[in-house]
């Protein structure tokens, strides 16, 4: 008989972030730590700077949703995200990306939600979330980013 369990799990910021992060009190280009006004965050100035955050799993795991914490300075800044994938068994190098990259905006603090195409988790792959800062005013920041996965059982 088969049966699914789903389970969320999420991480905060500035623990599970890669790429463009800068070391706690340090600012200029790209990611970092906050808590001056607010929880401990990641926040940057810059628009269209990257960070990413790798998905561990196992074979056969259905990814279902992403869902993200995020606040803009201004109701126009937020995040761009996407789900890349690539194949690690070959030699190609490039990324695809799964679904569609969204844009999510909002001035307070907001907890938001991505339904994916149903996701079968491959062996001998990689998964990122991407998260791009997307900015028209000052800043914006990540609090956690988590995703939803539902795993089959024999």
């Amino acid at each position: 008989m088969l049966g699914c369990s789903t389970i969320w799990k999420d991480v905060a910021a500035v623990a599970g972030a890669t790429g463009n992060i800068k070391a706690y009190g340090m600012t200029g280009q790209g990611w970092f730590p906050d808590n001056t006004l607010n929880p401990l965050c990641l926040k940057t100035f810059d628009a269209n700077t990257s960070c990413f955050f790798h998905i561990p799993y196992l074979p056969g795991t259905i990814l279902l949703r992403l869902r993200f914490k995020i606040r803009g300075s201004i109701a126009i800044d937020g995040v761009k995200i996407k789900l890349l994938k690539r194949n690690e068994s070959g030699t190609v190098s490039a990324w695809t990306t799964v679904g569609v990259e969204r844009e999510f905006v909002s001035s307070t603090i907001t907890v938001f939600t991505y339904d994916l195409p149903d996701e079968v988790m491959s062996a001998n792959y990689s998964y990122c979330i991407v998260v791009n800062s997307y900015i028209e005013g000052t800043w914006a920041e990540i609090y956690s980013v988590g995703y939803e996965t539902k795993k089959r059982v024999l």
